[in-house]
């Protein structure tokens, strides 16, 4: 949220999540609105019983635990945060 332009004042929400389509991509089926769309009023329609609503979404603590078990760093909070908020800045 910006509350002002001179001196430029951003307001940035600190706990974020992650949304996940409810069925996984696939080449040639681009029809397929669960494997695009993330909303959950789509996914609850989904056959896919792996990715119902409660596994479409993880928060931040959960996403950064996952990239933590691959890398062994805190992902989201050393790159992707500071990253998200340099393009906020950046595109105002």
């Amino acid at each position: 949220m910006v509350t002002d332009w001179d001196p430029l004042t951003i307001w940035f929400f600190e706990e974020c999540y992650i949304r996940f389509a409810a069925e996984d991509y696939e080449d040639g089926k681009i029809g397929n609105k669960f494997a695009h769309l993330t909303n959950n009023s789509i996914a609850k329609y989904s056959k896919n019983d792996d990715h119902r609503i409660e596994g479409n979404m993880w928060d931040v603590k959960q996403f950064n635990d996952h990239l933590k078990s691959l890398t062994g760093k805190d992902m989201f909070f050393e790159k992707i945060k500071p990253d998200m908020k340099k393009i906020c800045k950046y595109s105002l």
